[in-house]
């Protein structure tokens, strides 16, 4: 009841970005979901924020603070059955809050399960992702594309977002790819300040987001190679060997190997 009321509130701004797919998509994602909504307010939680212009008062991402474009990488710590060992995309963050997509929960269920009706989807077998708990009756989309798509936003390199129809159209017109097109329902949202706190309590990482590790095909592995990174015990290597050990490539090839010495008779 949470969930639907939360929908049936979502702002305005969000409404016009969002191409609800309605009863059909909520009957096909009810087994995927329903066990894994998070009604805390840890996590992401679920409170709407609206996705809007990027904010003029936002810098440029940087591994040490949250804005559009940086990923979200969940410790250890974090507990949620939705949010524990995910990697999510921040597509907006400010006073008003921010709004994010799990890049790395694919479903089992093909996109053309939730649209039967879209002729263009008769042969695709892109999964489904679960972008968050929050209105789960509704869809974005990420592409990567050299060019702007149809309504759509940058978040991140050649990454843009759209929860537009039309946008979806065009893109299966186009016969994009699943390494360049990506469908999530619902989203992940925080309400102002609220990020800040899970971040300052330690429910996260951030860091500066990789348009390859959005598309890659290697979902499973995305979380671990992440958090390996924050976790790891790295060092110094090359002051832990001796100086002849650094010589330049070019000095290396002139050292000649030792000749070989016939044997001693005896």
């Amino acid at each position: 009841m949470m969930a639907r009321s939360l929908a049936n509130r979502r702002p305005a701004a969000l409404v016009a970005g969002l191409a609800v797919v309605g009863l059909v998509l909520g009957a096909a994602m009810a087994g995927e979901t329903r066990a894994g909504v998070d009604r805390s307010t840890e996590g992401g939680g679920l409170r709407p924020v609206a996705l809007g212009a990027p904010r003029s008062h936002v810098s440029r991402p940087r591994a040490d603070a949250p804005a559009a474009g940086t990923f979200l990488i969940a410790t250890r710590q974090l507990a949620s059955p939705i949010f524990a060992q995910t990697v999510i995309l921040l597509l907006d963050y400010g006073e008003g809050g921010a709004l994010g997509l799990i890049i790395n929960r694919p479903t089992s269920l093909p996109l053309a399960s939730v649209l039967p009706h879209d002729e263009a989807l008769r042969e695709r077998v892109d999964p489904i992702y679960v972008g968050g708990p929050v209105v789960a009756d509704g869809m974005m989309l990420l592409i990567r594309s050299d060019e702007m798509p149809t309504d759509s936003r940058r978040v991140v390199g050649d990454v843009f977002v759209t929860g537009s129809s039309r946008a979806l159209h065009a893109a299966l017109e186009e016969k994009l790819p699943p390494n360049r097109f990506h469908a999530y329902v619902g989203y992940s949202g925080w309400a102002p300040g609220q990020l800040d706190a899970e971040i300052a309590r330690g429910d996260w990482y951030v860091a500066a987001a990789s348009p390859d590790l959005v598309f890659t095909d290697a979902v499973s592995e995305t979380w671990p190679s992440l958090i390996g990174q924050y976790e790891g015990i790295q060092v110094r290597a090359p002051a832990l060997f001796p100086a002849t050990a650094r010589r330049s490539p070019a000095r290396a090839q002139r050292v000649r190997p030792p000749t070989a010495r016939a044997p001693v008779r005896r």
